[in-house]
């Protein structure tokens, strides 16, 4: 009795161990039928997020190991329109899902816009976005430019995630600010803002800042160049005429800025 008992925690067990599931497929413009690397795969159950995955530089990716059940697959990429999906595994199987992203299109009427383009550096430990004006344009701060960055999200009471976790610390030019979060992602102008780094993979450098990740702003330090004088006066009554003048010079160069009061 004993063995048969045995033999039957055995067998629930491999059956259990077998009935895992595996999505993988791979994700490609819907346009010219490209591969996309670095796309963000997201994988909830409800609300919520059960794993998070990267597509690999031909554009595949795999997720392994997943129970039974009703699930949502998530697709982000900058650029891109993003991609839902529903499913629901049953036993031991492979789910192939082929992922076609369509990227965001503007029609215009008899209008030439030459700008520049909002590229991503790819590194050992980070991903670095170099914005340009396709971006600034839709964004008047730096939380509106998180909002279309891969891997990054912000809730709507200004809270940020990297990778689905909200243990981010946000730094500016490499170093932490005195605001909170919310308030630092909503002041910061977004024209001021030159390029943005997502470190996935801190080094010990940053280990008291953040545990899953960091987002470093990086502002731009362009000046415009011209100057400016600014003048006021008043007149004060009373029992004795009071009279003040006031004068500011400002002058900017590329390298120079200089003021007198």
């Amino acid at each position: 009795m004993k063995f048969i008992f045995q033999t039957m925690l055995l067998f629930l067990a491999i059956q259990q161990t077998t009935a895992q599931n595996t999505i993988s497929g791979k994700v490609t413009d819907v346009g010219d039928n490209t591969t996309i690397s670095w796309a963000d795969i997201m994988l909830y159950q409800g609300k919520e997020l059960i794993k998070a995955v990267i597509t690999s530089e031909d554009g595949t990716y795999s997720i392994e190991n997943l129970e039974n059940g009703k699930y949502t697959l998530k697709t982000h990429y900058l650029g891109y329109q993003p991609y839902v999906v529903s499913l629901d595994l049953v036993g031991k199987s492979k789910n192939e899902v082929n992922i076609g992203l369509m990227a965001y299109t503007n029609e215009l009427d008899e209008i030439l816009i030459i700008a520049e383009k909002t590229t991503i550096e790819h590194k050992a430990d980070r991903k670095i976005i170099n914005l340009g004006d396709d971006i600034l344009a839709i964004s008047a701060s730096a939380g509106d430019i998180l909002q279309e960055l891969p891997s990054v999200r912000v809730s709507e009471s200004g809270n940020v995630s990297l990778r689905g976790n909200q243990n981010t610390t946000i730094l500016v030019n490499g170093k932490k600010s005195s605001l909170s979060n919310d308030k630092l992602i909503n002041q910061l102008p977004s024209e001021n803002i030159q390029k943005i780094e997502l470190i996935t993979n801190p080094s010990a450098k940053y280990q008291a800042e953040g545990l899953s990740g960091i987002i470093n702003i990086i502002t731009s330090k362009n000046r415009k160049k011209g100057g400016n004088i600014n003048f006021s006066s008043g007149i004060g009554t009373g029992k004795f005429t009071r009279v003040h003048t006031d004068i500011g010079i400002n002058y900017v160069t590329n390298k120079i800025k200089a003021s007198l009061d």
